[in-house]
């Protein structure tokens, strides 16, 4: 089942290899140690892909990102960080990772609806669904792939 321990296990299983430098992953959108293929889990994937994409990249350090003059200026004038032309820069600019389906909203907001992240999921692999549209393969990649099966095949008989 798509919900928050499978959401858990995937991103420890998925962070610890891009760490150390895996650039592919695979069992995305599986359960039950990929016996089972789910569309919800497999949109939870593409936000915990997000987020690990996120965290390998890091985070630059210097003087600009630092900011110690913002913050002296800050301290001065006794402003809110949030108001700031230098903080709204950065985080136009990706400083804060923001979830595709996670919601950040308080907790009155999110009370609303009480959406737990794998409803989202869920809803949002129906509205994938219901609006995706098969491109078709070009015919000439079309008669590649199948050159490529017939010398397998007959490579596979010998």
């Amino acid at each position: 089942m798509a919900d928050m321990q499978s959401g858990y296990e995937h991103l420890y299983n998925a962070l610890l290899p891009a760490l150390i430098g895996t650039d592919i992953l695979a069992a995305t959108g599986s359960l039950d140690n990929c016996l089972i293929s789910c569309y919800a889990m497999l949109v939870m994937d593409d936000e915990l892909s997000s987020v690990i994409m996120r965290t390998i990249e890091g985070s630059e350090v210097s003087e600009d990102t630092l900011a110690l003059d913002v913050i002296e200026e800050i301290v001065e004038t006794k402003e809110a960080f949030l108001g700031h032309k230098h903080t709204r820069k950065h985080l136009r600019a990706g400083a804060l990772w923001i979830p595709p389906i996670g919601d950040r909203s308080t907790y009155d907001n999110w009370a609303i609806n009480k959406m737990k992240v794998e409803d989202k999921a869920r809803q949002r692999a129906k509205e994938l669904l219901a609006i995706h549209e098969v491109v078709p393969i070009e015919p000439e990649a079309d008669a590649e792939i199948d050159e490529i099966l017939k010398k397998a095949l007959k490579e596979s008989t010998n």
